[in-house]
């Protein structure tokens, strides 16, 4: 997955920041006033239509703009958090750290690994009738709205069919 270094084109679909699977609806020249005229990337979010997002050409915000990852490396991602080992701190400020980190790298990988790690931990949490941290389940929600995003985007699946393809194919992988 490209950073931003190569020139984005309108009707290209990226992932930006938090906001997820995004449509490059335009080029713009906007002043949006102590900045004076800038041009801009016009992100429309594929999962919230109210979402649209102004992104300044050439600046940090335009790094975070990344290519949609293609089948196989999805399909390489789900084989790699397989065998990635996310480490647990009972510290919740270390951890909150931690996870920051992941989320900020970007690699899908870990992410996907990262919201394994709390779906499981949710899971064991739920038998003995305790919730997550609240801060654990926040990352949750992140790291589900990213992949289950960016994964049916991929996959041309629905958002719901994400999660039991990956535990699926993981399954597959552990029969090997």
């Amino acid at each position: 997955m490209n950073g931003s270094s190569e020139k984005r084109m309108i009707d290209e679909y990226v992932s930006y920041r938090r906001n997820g699977v995004c449509r490059i609806a335009d080029i713009t020249t906007e002043d949006f006033g102590r900045q004076g005229r800038k041009q801009y990337y016009v992100l429309r979010s594929v999962y919230d239509k109210n979402v649209k997002v102004f992104v300044p050409i050439g600046s940090e915000l335009e790094k975070e703009m990344k290519s949609l990852p293609t089948k196989n490396e999805v399909m390489r991602f789900i084989s790699e958090a397989s065998e990635t080992e996310i480490e647990w701190s009972d510290d919740a400020k270390t951890r909150a750290l931690y996870f920051d980190s992941i989320m900020a790298e970007g690699d899908r990988a870990k992410i996907l690994s990262l919201m394994l790690k709390l779906r499981a931990k949710r899971d064991r949490l739920e038998k003995l009738n305790k919730k997550l941290k609240a801060n654990d389940a926040k990352f949750l929600a992140m790291t589900e709205n990213l992949i289950t995003g960016e994964f049916a985007f991929v996959l041309d699946i629905q958002r719901m069919e994400v999660i039991p393809f990956i535990t699926e194919r993981m399954a597959e992988l552990d029969k090997d």
